[in-house]
């Protein structure tokens, strides 16, 4: 269990606070991009992981499954269409690889403790939610052809909102485990 856990908060934070604006438009620009992001998903699990060169080859298949999900994603995406179901739908397809890799390997053990961890996730959940409401709102402005004072909020603002809250969890996360050793 503690392999599931420690996985999802890396993808939480590596697809939501750590896939910024600059990252989100580059990794839908090329295949340059889309590797950033997922040297930032294999770098971000690597930093949580106890002894993570020893579990490389989940690494590596955490990447390789990561890029071909995103890539497909990416693929099949057409410009100026809703995004909110592409994006549940990535989501979903990532959990279940999540799920996978923890029932392959389920002794991996994060560098925090595990309480601590499951509190990440939870926390991480928000920033997530909040990312889901804003590709909502674009979603929710492309259909109507006009932006209600709402979806501009939620457009203009949560985005950022979303990405502090994300570094703010990281950052609080890296302090306990300092504390607590």
């Amino acid at each position: 269990m503690s392999t599931f856990f420690v996985l999802l908060l890396a993808h939480l934070l590596g697809d939501f606070p750590l896939q910024t604006n600059r990252i989100f438009k580059m990794k839908l620009a090329n295949k340059r991009g889309l590797s950033l992001h997922i040297a930032i998903h294999v770098i971000t699990a690597a930093v949580l992981i106890e002894n993570w060169w020893l579990h490389w080859p989940l690494l590596l298949v955490l990447g390789i499954v990561h890029f071909l999900t995103d890539y497909i994603k990416i693929r099949l995406q057409k410009p100026g269409k809703p995004l909110t179901v592409g994006f549940i739908l990535d989501q979903i397809a990532h959990i279940l690889a999540i799920v996978v890799f923890a029932w392959w390997q389920p002794n991996v053990q994060s560098i925090l403790p595990q309480w601590l961890v499951i509190i990440g996730v939870i926390l991480a959940i928000f920033p997530a939610i909040m990312m889901l409401m804003w590709v909502w709102a674009n979603d929710h402005y492309i259909e109507q052809r006009s932006i209600t004072s709402q979806v501009e909020w939620i457009s203009k603002k949560l985005l950022p909102i979303s990405q502090r809250l994300g570094w703010g969890i990281m950052l609080g996360l890296f302090v306990f485990e300092v504390v607590l050793s």
